[in-house]
């Protein structure tokens, strides 16, 4: 009865807790929390790798749900194996914009009437 007692005080507690660690991570960022708390998520693809790892780590041992402990380690790890791959890609698209951007720019400098008319002074 007292651990049925003290699991079932902790269970708010517990809330609580979560929903103020939402808060806190949603407090210096614009936009919605889901996206604000999943963007922090993506920047750290390592975190999620452990996550997925204590996930599977968990699905083994005797007596825990061996399904939904297996599929959030497998979805955590797909998560976190796709998330470096779309940022790196994404970096590369932008580095080719600019380095397109700047090339156009000095195509265009060099075409420019005022080009044309600068003079040697003497």
């Amino acid at each position: 009865m007292s651990v049925g007692d003290g699991l079932v005080s902790q269970i708010p507690a517990l809330i609580v807790s979560l929903v103020a660690d939402l808060l806190v991570s949603k407090g210096g960022t614009r936009g919605r929390a889901e996206s604000a708390v999943l963007g922090q998520l993506g920047l750290y693809p390592r975190a999620l790798f452990v996550a997925s790892v204590l996930m599977g780590i968990l699905a083994i041992v005797p007596g825990l749900p061996v399904i939904p402990f297996a599929l959030l380690g497998s979805l955590m790890a797909f998560v976190a194996y796709t998330v470096p791959k779309r940022l790196a890609e994404k970096k590369t698209q932008e580095e080719q914009a600019a380095k397109a951007a700047e090339i156009k720019k000095k195509a265009e400098s060099r075409d420019s009437v005022k080009e044309l008319l600068k003079s040697v002074e003497i």
